[in-house]
Formats: structure tokens, C-alpha cells, sequence
């Protein structure tokens, strides 16, 4: 005789998972583009945005990465995801090649090339 398991799946009622019909992955979030010279106006933009969505936790850490074993995983890799096009769509083309590959979040990846340019006087 087979035995049967029961697998508890929880489902997640968490607001930062919820998207309203307006948020997809063509939604612009800030209307300033990041450019290299302009991350004080940029980041400040884009972070106001994504509190306002509630989404502001997968930048800042505070929304930490479940185990791949847990049931919120799916769904936060998928939010994870729309927050970074988010962000991507926020950065010029010449800036957004400088991102690709990194594992550093994109939001992050701005911050270096712009503390770079306060201390050189170029990106």
C-alpha cells in the first residue's frame, strides 16, 4: 500500500508579493534615467517609488531571499525579478552594459561608478 504525504503549502499573503494591475515589467517607476552623474536625484526616485509599492525591501536586504525549500521562494524570486526591470528601465543603455553579469544588485551597481565619480571627476 502506498503511503500518502501531505505537503503544507502556505500561501502567501504578504502585501510585497500582491501587484496591482499597473505593476508589470514595462511599468516606469521613476522618470529620470540613472546616467552616471545623477544618482542623488535618481536613487532618491527610484527608492520613493519602490516604498510606495511596498517593494523597497528586496534593495535594502530587509526582504531576505527565502530557502529554495520554502513556499514563498517562487514568489519572491518572481518579485525579485519585476523590482530589478524596474530598476534596469530606470538606467541608460551605456550605464546598463556596465551592469550585466554582476551579482550585485542593479541598484547597487549605480552606487559604486556614481562615489567614483564624486572622488575622480569621472565615471
Amino acid at each position: 500500500m502506498s503511503e500518502i504525504i501531505a505537503v503544507k503549502v502556505k500561501k502567501t499573503n504578504d502585501p510585497v508579493y500582491q501587484w496591482s494591475a499597473n505593476e508589470n515589467h514595462g511599468a516606469i517607476i521613476a522618470q529620470v534615467q540613472f546616467n552616471g552623474d545623477n544618482f542623488d536625484e535618481w536613487s532618491q526616485l527610484v527608492r520613493m517609488a519602490l516604498q510606495f509599492k511596498k517593494k523597497y525591501g528586496f534593495v535594502d536586504g530587509t526582504m531576505a531571499k527565502p530557502k529554495t525549500d520554502e513556499a514563498e521562494y517562487k514568489d519572491w524570486v518572481s518579485a525579485n525579478s519585476m523590482v530589478s526591470m524596474w530598476i534596469l528601465d530606470t538606467v541608460d543603455v551605456d550605464t546598463r552594459s556596465r551592469t550585466e553579469g554582476s551579482t550585485l544588485s542593479k541598484y547597487d551597481m549605480c552606487q559604486p561608478s556614481h562615489q567614483i565619480k564624486e572622488r575622480t571627476g569621472s565615471v
